[in-house]
Formats: C-alpha cells, sequence, structure tokens
C-alpha cells in the first residue's frame, strides 16, 4: 500500500509519502508537528483519516479494515470531486457505496475535495456523499479493472432535503443571506422570533422537524432559561443528530445549555458579561483547524467586528474544535491573546457551532466565506 501524508498550513501539495513493508507496516519520519491527513491507498482499498502529531512523539495507528483488503477480481473504482453549488472542492466529505451483502466501501475528500474509492465490485451500485446535513446520491456503473472518473458537473452535494429553523435577534446578523448562497431555497427555512422556544422546543418539540437550527445573534433566551424542561429538549435534539449554530450575543444560550464546553470572558453568572470586544473594523485571525484552511485556501482571514461591542471566548474544553484564533481587543483597553473566534463541538451525535462573529452588510468577503465553510459542518 501507498501512503502520503499532507503538510499542516501548506496547503501547495507538499507530501510525504512511503510504501508498506511485506508485513503491512509502514513509517513515515520527520512529519512536522500539528494536523495532518494521513492516505492510505493500496489495491482496493483507499482511507484518508485526519492524525495529530505532537513535538517529539511518534504516532502509533490501527488504520483498520486497511488489514483486510478485498482478494483480486472483478473490481474497479469511481473517483471524482465534492463540492456544493459555486463553493468548490469540499473537504473531509465522506463517500460510501454500501454492497449487496450490507458490507460499505468508504473514503472521505482530500484538501481539494476529490476522492478515490477503489475496491468496488463490478456491477451497478448506489453512491452516497455527505458532509453535514449536505448529502447527494447518484447510480454508479463500474467495470473490472477500471476507474470511473466522474464529471465535476456532477459533484454537487444538494441541499433539497434541508429544513432550518431560523431565529431571529439582531436585525444585523444576516445568517440567514448565507444559506441562499450554498442553494438553500427560502421555503426551506422557516423563521421564529422571541417566542421560538415556546413554538420550537414545548407541546410536540417541532424542533426535531429541523436539520438545523440557527440562534443569530441577540435570540432571546429568556424563555429557555425559565424552563428546563424546554433546555432539556434542546440538549435532547442535539443528542439525537441535529446541529446547532449561534453567533455572538447568543452566546449566553450556549453557556446556559453547555456551561464546561466555552469559557467566555466575565463571570459565567452574569448575563451578557461576555459582551466586552472593542469595534475593529479588520481583526487578523489565525486558522488553526486542518479542513478550513484547506477549504478556506490560507491559513489567515479577515474578520469584521463593525458594531459597539461583541462577545468574546477566553478557551475552550480539551473535547472543543478551534476553528480560527485571534487577538481580541477588548472594551477599555487591554486583549485576550488567542481568543477563539470559532468553536464546534459534538453533543450525542449532533454538533454545535459557536462563532463571536456574524453576518452583515459590509464585512470583509473572508468572513462570508468561513461563515459558508462553516455551514457544511453542520
Amino acid at each position: 500500500a501507498n501512503t502520503d501524508q499532507d503538510e499542516q498550513g501548506a496547503n501547495d501539495g507538499t507530501q510525504l509519502a512511503t510504501t508498506t513493508d511485506e508485513d503491512g507496516y509502514f513509517s513515515l519520519d520527520d512529519v512536522p508537528q500539528g494536523n495532518h491527513a494521513l492516505s492510505v491507498r493500496g489495491e482496493g482499498y483507499s482511507k484518508t483519516t485526519l492524525v495529530e502529531v505532537g513535538a517529539d512523539e511518534a504516532v502509533v495507528l490501527d488504520v483498520g479494515d486497511a488489514c483486510a483488503l478485498p482478494a483480486p477480481g472483478d473490481i474497479g473504482g469511481v473517483r471524482g470531486l465534492v463540492c456544493a453549488a459555486d463553493f468548490g472542492g469540499l473537504v473531509d466529505a465522506t463517500v460510501t457505496i454500501t454492497l449487496p451483502g450490507g458490507e460499505t466501501l468508504t473514503t472521505t475528500t482530500d484538501s481539494a475535495g476529490r476522492f478515490d474509492l477503489t475496491g468496488v465490485p463490478a456491477g451497478e451500485h448506489t453512491l452516497r456523499i455527505e458532509k453535514g446535513s449536505f448529502r447527494a446520491e447518484q447510480t454508479v456503473v463500474i467495470e473490472a479493472g477500471a476507474v470511473l472518473e466522474l464529471d465535476e458537473e456532477e459533484c454537487a452535494l444538494e441541499p433539497d432535503d434541508i429544513r432550518v429553523a431560523f431565529v431571529r435577534g439582531s436585525t444585523n446578523d444576516k445568517m440567514r443571506d448565507v444559506l441562499t448562497t450554498l442553494g438553500i431555497e427560502p421555503g426551506q427555512i422557516d423563521s421564529f422570533g422571541a417566542e421560538w422556544a415556546e413554538s420550537l422546543l414545548s407541546g410536540d418539540q417541532a424542533v426535531t422537524g429541523y436539520d438545523v437550527l440557527f440562534l443569530s445573534c441577540r435570540s432571546d433566551e429568556d424563555d429557555l432559561r425559565a424552563n428546563p424542561a424546554m433546555a432539556d429538549v434542546l440538549r435532547d435534539y442535539v443528542a439525537g443528530g441535529g446541529s446547532v449554530y449561534a453567533s455572538d450575543q447568543a452566546y449566553g444560550i450556549i453557556e446556559f445549555l453547555f456551561p464546561d464546553q466555552i469559557d467566555f470572558e466575565g463571570e459565567d453568572t452574569e448575563r451578557n458579561a461576555a459582551n466586552k470586544g472593542q469595534s475593529v473594523e479588520d481583526l487578523q485571525s489565525n486558522i488553526v483547524d486542518f479542513n478550513m484552511a484547506s477549504s478556506f485556501g490560507s491559513s489567515s482571514a479577515t474578520l469584521g467586528y463593525p458594531l459597539r461591542t461583541w462577545s468574546v471566548m477566553r478557551s475552550v474544553a480539551n473535547d472543543v474544535d478551534v476553528y480560527a484564533k485571534a487577538n481580541a481587543p477588548l472594551m477599555g483597553g487591554g486583549r485576550v491573546n488567542n481568543s477563539p473566534q470559532i468553536v464546534g463541538f459534538d453533543h450525542g451525535e449532533g454538533r454545535v457551532i459557536y462563532s463571536s462573529f456574524h453576518q452583515e452588510p459590509g464585512v470583509h468577503p473572508d468572513q462570508l466565506r468561513m461563515l459558508q465553510i462553516l455551514m457544511f459542518e453542520l
């Protein structure tokens, strides 16, 4: 089998490569510290895994079913690009074929959004592609000894089945506009105002009918705080596979629901205590997540905080993913160095993402691009 490993942060195709020995083992030396995409490829096998390498550390991996390659025979493969609308290639999308006996052949897309699924028995199969709540299926016909090249026009993930509950808060938060740039139609988005918790989390628990719940800046949190049963419904919604995205001054809802995940500026017991960020038009951030940097095409981005203040994060728990960091200026002087700007964490089968910024007219184009990338994490 052949292995290669992309270098974190380079985004220039730099690779380290080796081959397995007679017993199937491999070793890659002098790997830079950081997060990397490790690809293992052989006849009848293809798998990409994200690995984290520490300083002066040897990482020992179990790549699982790589040790059980199918015997040569009537097999072929399929390769192509995964994208969405005019977004370009999507990193770490899952590509799967389920065989008649229930066995699955799976791989993930690389840093350019491409995949190479090998070891597929000849015949007609359903190819399923997923990235967050976006998905697509198509029929492919595999020929023995050949690799099917899919046209790039066939790459798009479809948002047709996605249902979104959008909670209005600040009139400056235009996150709804970000969704429409990805092909989500207005009819797939239901809007809610100050009574959103009562509408979605009580009675028939309507929130379960949605794939994603968006809590825009200043979404009302009073009903949720006053009704523990509603908070339980929302946590259960995420645990069951739902996704929640919250921005800026909706931070109090995330802090209330998941108090151990993010340490916000100020005292936890004081409402709005984190709203200490100083207005700044162009804040330089470092993208520290490998997948986001690959999708964005750079390890740095410009963010905009044009309003009077914004909600500041200080740190996160060990199981929280940080997508980007920046030195956050505070009102009245001082700053929080390496303040997380975008974070995400799993709760059960679902995902929660929070960003200190939101989308509004006049902000830097980098910010729109980052928000588009985040939509595929939900």
